[in-house]
């Protein structure tokens, strides 16, 4: 008689943690199909793709500009630093050659 208790209270068991189970598969399944609805307009994995393909497009255009804006600068702080040398020595010749 015992045994059958055991038996039916291992039984019970088994089917709370199979119902559990199930329940955290469903609710996994829920969560997920809405971040799933959320990253995928209408569903479309092609309009997501090119979304993430024009973003990335776009940094790397931001990055290109941004580099060509520093070697600008950076050229022209170069032009700036030679002629502020090269008026100070002609300054100076001009003030000390007589």
């Amino acid at each position: 008689m015992a045994d059958d208790e055991h038996n039916d209270d291992m039984e019970d068991r088994r089917k709370t943690l199979r119902r559990r189970d199930d329940d955290i598969h469903r609710i996994i399944e829920e969560r997920l199909e809405i971040h799933v609805s959320e990253a995928f307009p209408d569903g479309d994995m092609h309009l997501h793709r090119e979304w993430h393909e024009k973003q990335i497009k776009s940094e790397l255009e931001r990055a290109e500009r941004n580099r060509r804006l520093t070697e600008n600068a950076m050229s022209w702080g170069l032009i700036a630093a030679l002629s502020t040398l090269g008026v100070a020595a002609w300054e100076y010749i001009k003030n000390h050659v007589r």
